[in-house]
């Protein structure tokens, strides 16, 4: 059985066959916080990982997909160097060497130092994420007031309608002072709507119902249209319209007040991986065309 380098998260299924060298005129293929991968050492690290049988060249022929898969070990290696770095607790000497270690010195002797590098880093930074301790009650919550999706906890709710013209004639009637349950009750596709406010419901440790998801239920279980307007909606503030292939949405996100307990054991109960999801999600990236677009709604790169 090979073993997959990139670390978890990071998917290698291939879907689109396309050739390297023969994209477009730009000499970058990724650009994230102010670090670049150009085209020329991207497609000499897949030829590198053919070498270890991690991506396959087949008559000089790879699959568009292990390219992108690439190109998002190379984002998150980055982003996971930010986040441990933005909590005072950037990878050490000692965690880099035993990470090599683990995954064993054989596997980089077809492995350039950079490449070898950035592989080493991103594992031993998931390792690192998977340890990390939760912030104070005071800093997640001035976090969530931030950027909710930082804290890798959303707590939302929707009313979704058939046409545009409807979720905005509902986005001025909140604007009105209009009571966001009787008009989820009246203009929801929802059909209980009425009773719940549209609110989305993840599990509680106790499997009761609780009115927040994680960023990872939120990227697994919803449309990436209706996912990118949650992330671009502010605690306590009506947003919308957000097309989505079930409708247009009116999306509330809620404010810590109305979901503190909720939010704190949520992130607490694995907070490197909730918040470092969310870093991902809020981290801008520029690709190159050619390889597809960045979404933050699935922190991922996907077909244009």
């Amino acid at each position: 059985m090979r073993r997959t380098l990139l670390a978890a998260g990071v998917s290698l299924t291939s879907i689109v066959v396309a050739s390297c060298g023969t994209f477009t005129d730009n000499k970058t293929a990724v650009s994230v916080n102010g670090s670049e991968l150009s085209v020329d050492t991207l497609e000499n690290y897949v030829e590198q990982f053919d070498l270890i049988k991690q991506i396959p060249i087949i008559d000089g022929v790879v699959e568009l997909d292990d390219v992108r898969g690439l190109l998002g070990a190379f984002i998150r290696e980055n982003v996971y160097t930010r986040f441990l770095d933005s909590y005072g607790t950037p990878l050490t000497d000692e965690q880099v060497a035993a990470k090599r270690e683990e995954i064993g010195d054989d596997v980089f002797d077809e492995l350039t130092p950079d490449l070898a590098n950035m592989i080493i880093r991103l594992n031993a930074g998931a390792t690192a994420i998977q340890e990390f301790e939760a912030p104070s009650d005071a800093d997640i919550e001035k976090t969530y007031n931030a950027e909710p999706s930082l804290t890798g906890a959303l707590c939302v709710n929707h009313i979704v309608t058939k046409t545009k013209t409807t979720a905005t004639k509902v986005l001025a009637k909140l604007d009105a002072g209009a009571d966001w349950k009787t008009l989820a009750g009246q203009y929801s596709l929802e059909g209980n709507a009425g009773e719940t406010g549209g609110a989305l419901f993840g599990e509680g440790p106790d499997g009761s119902a609780v009115p927040c998801l994680s960023i990872l239920q939120f990227q697994e279980t919803f449309d990436p249209l209706f996912v990118a307007g949650v992330l671009e909606a502010e605690p306590g503030v009506p947003f919308g319209p957000v097309r989505s292939s079930f409708g247009y949405h009116v999306i509330y996100v809620q404010p810590f007040d109305a979901v503190a307990d909720t939010v704190l054991e949520l992130v607490k109960s694995q907070p490197g991986p909730l918040m470092a999801t969310g870093l991902v999600s809020n981290t801008k990236v520029l690709v190159d065309p050619a390889y597809g677009v960045w979404s933050p709604a699935v922190g991922a790169i996907v077909a244009n």
